[in-house]
């Protein structure tokens, strides 16, 4: 039975850091964080962070010692993209030979931890690509969160056995196998700041009007959000409509979440409207003519 590793990449956005590894740390063997030594994000521009704060709130979930840093240049790979696809792939080579390699970003928050543990343990010893399901949320409101009204599919893991075989961001050529976890994917839920930080800084930063879609974001209310459509900032239709998950009483949200639909997906191959999204991906990429 093979064991997970967690890899997760730590840059200026760290806020939901402590809860990201607390929700999958029971299911781990080992944690590598990610960080670059210079302080600079895949953008080129230059970040701050207080490690020693960082680091002492990790430590409180850390009970077992699972965690290790790696601090290197992870900004000098090339575009945005390349940099993000070059620091999955090196940190996957230094985590335990044999584990599943499961790729968890930082404002990630895995819902149903323990069924997902039972599922990979009974999958076969053999590389492949686990989809799971990834519940955006789009805007925290002071009651509710507005997310993508059905989950997406989205790659987490690729090949536990065959290590440095990302050629974008989380995407390798093993054959999908559909997962039952449901990740709560705060992107877009945080302060106005914090998001116009992360739109400056991502992966797709150059793909992106970062200003035309903070006006649509700012305006976006529990009053007008049914009538908005296509709301994805680089494949708008990917996005087609927002949802209201209620925040209170404790419990009501990761209940409201996990009885979302499951993600449509064919677990072998792309469907007809996910082969257009992979080639658009693919093209935007540079990786197809």
């Amino acid at each position: 039975m093979a064991g997970l590793s967690f890899v997760t990449l730590v840059s200026y956005d760290v806020g939901m850091l402590p809860e990201v590894v607390s929700a999958y740390y029971a299911i781990a063997d080992e944690i590598i964080l990610g960080l670059d030594k210079d302080r600079i994000a895949f953008s080129g521009r230059p970040f701050e962070l207080d490690l020693q704060s960082l680091k002492a709130a990790l430590a409180q979930v850390d009970v077992d010692g699972k965690i290790r840093w790696v601090e290197e240049d992870f900004h000098s790979a090339g575009g945005p993209m390349e940099c993000d696809t070059d620091e999955r792939n090196r940190l996957g080579l230094m985590c335990k030979p044999g584990n599943w390699v499961m790729q968890v970003d930082a404002d990630e928050v895995m819902l149903n931890a323990i069924e997902f543990k039972a599922w990979m343990d009974r999958q076969p010893a053999k590389p492949m690509r686990v989809i799971v399901n990834w519940i955006t949320v789009y805007k925290r409101l002071p009651t509710a969160l507005l997310v993508v009204d059905d989950p997406e599919f989205q790659v987490m893991q690729a090949g536990g056995w065959e290590r440095g075989a990302y050629f974008a961001p989380r995407l390798t050529r093993e054959p999908d196998r559909m997962s039952p976890l449901k990740l709560l994917h705060y992107s877009y839920g945080r302060s106005e700041a914090e998001l116009a930080e992360k739109m400056r800084n991502w992966g797709h930063s150059q793909e992106v009007d970062v200003e035309a879609f903070m006006v649509t974001w700012r305006s976006v209310d529990e009053n007008n959000y049914a009538a908005l459509r296509d709301l994805h900032p680089v494949w708008g239709p990917t996005w087609p409509r927002l949802r209201l998950l209620p925040l209170k009483p404790p419990g009501a949200l990761e209940a409201a979440a996990l009885a979302l639909p499951a993600a449509k997906r064919v677990p072998t191959k792309f469907d007809r409207g996910l082969r257009k999204l992979k080639v658009y991906a693919e093209r935007a990429l540079g990786l197809r003519a």
